[in-house]
């Protein structure tokens, strides 16, 4: 089960704090939301779990009138499609959120994490340069090695080909302890080749 702690506000600028996850074993959602700007039993405002659709949970956060981190919401659905679990996160306001544990069989998929060198458009992904990107590689297509793609082979992300003159590739592997600290952290990334 993923748990992810975040920061959030109520419209009158008061402090919140909401818990949710994904449970990879029932394939659900949880939330728990709190008067205070950590999590509290006397604090508790709502607990609820069984959503088997994350717009249902984002309803309910918008019915307490509840605002969370845009990140809260993006990683719950990565966990769903991951099917991924054992992961704690924190989320703030401005801030990438900050991976607290990741268990390295939460996910056996294989992810690249990309860093853009210039600023990226397209009509599915726009990217400031040096902001990250991960993606789940998919089983259907051999995907580059991170010597190939340096070389000049492209890396298919759905319909765009994107290469090493507009990314590097940080990382290509499962979702382990290094992946989630290369995706999710602050400090500088060396490139994966």
């Amino acid at each position: 089960m993923s748990q992810h702690l975040s920061i959030a506000r109520t419209p009158r600028g008061k402090a919140a704090f909401v818990v949710a996850g994904f449970d990879r074993r029932l394939g659900e959602f949880f939330l728990r939301t709190y008067r205070a700007d950590e999590p509290s039993h006397d604090a508790m405002r709502h607990s609820s779990s069984g959503y088997q659709d994350l717009g249902c949970l984002a309803e309910v956060l918008t019915l307490q009138r509840i605002t969370t981190p845009d990140t809260l919401l993006d990683e719950l659905a990565r966990d769903a499609a991951c099917n991924a679990g054992n992961r704690v996160v924190r989320h703030d306001f401005g801030r990438i959120p900050h991976v607290l544990l990741a268990d390295p069989g939460s996910s056996h998929r294989a992810h690249a994490l990309f860093r853009a060198k210039r600023p990226f458009e397209h009509p599915t992904l726009r990217l400031a340069a040096g902001e990250r990107v991960a993606l789940i590689v998919t089983d259907d297509n051999k995907r580059p090695t991170p010597g190939e793609f340096a070389a000049g082979q492209s890396f298919d992300i759905g319909d765009t080909a994107v290469t090493s003159e507009d990314f590097d590739l940080l990382h290509l592997g499962p979702c382990s302890q290094s992946f989630c600290d290369a995706a999710f952290g602050l400090e500088a990334l060396s490139v994966a080749a």
